[in-house]
């Protein structure tokens, strides 16, 4: 009798278990501020929208923040439990440098070709953006922007960056976009429709 017990109690808490904590979702999105200063909410990639329950502060009332947000969604709002800033890259042809970066994916989501990345550095500040190599017929070859500014190549650091598709001058819709990016073991391409 005391095993049959035993049993059903174990048996009873791996269903509890299993029903546990609802799935926790990582993505990137754009991270809208209240006129207080609070995060108010967050816009994926596909439009979807979710206000934020938890209080978060910003650093400017009434902004937008590109960031990787993990969060539980729940109908239309959401919980946050981590946030990481992105890079939004800008057109940055005038002062292009090319120094390696290493590249773990890219991929299109929405009007967006997000990224993730993992420079070696220390302490200086990297700049990042994109370069646009040459423009052919509904064809564009752009070169992400990086520089190391002086930073030594010694911790591997996650970095995440967007480039925003409609920012791209003098491409249109339908639009052939070709991503190369320099890495240590050569240069790697991503190719997109815009």
């Amino acid at each position: 009798m005391i095993l049959l017990l035993i049993l059903l109690l174990a048996f009873a808490s791996c269903q509890k278990s299993e029903e546990g904590y609802p799935s926790l979702i990582t993505e990137f999105a754009d991270l809208r501020s209240n006129a207080k200063g609070q995060a108010e909410s967050i816009t994926l990639d596909d439009g979807k929208r979710y206000y934020i329950q938890n209080k978060i502060a910003t650093p400017k009332p009434n902004a937008t923040y590109r960031m990787v947000c993990s969060f539980i969604p729940e109908s239309t709002s959401a919980t946050i439990y981590s946030l990481a800033g992105t890079y939004i890259l800008h057109d940055s042809t005038a002062v292009r440098h090319n120094d390696p970066t290493r590249i773990l994916w890219a991929r299109r989501s929405g009007k967006y070709i997000n990224m993730q990345m993992e420079p070696k550095g220390q302490t200086h500040q990297h700049y990042w953006g994109y370069a646009v190599d040459s423009i052919g017929t509904h064809h564009l070859y752009l070169s992400l922007h990086h520089s190391q500014n002086g930073d030594p190549l010694s911790f591997s650091q996650t970095t995440y960056a967007s480039l925003p598709l409609d920012g791209i001058k003098g491409s249109q819709q339908g639009d052939t976009i070709t991503l190369s990016i320099h890495t240590p073991k050569g240069i790697q391409t991503w190719q997109t429709i815009r």
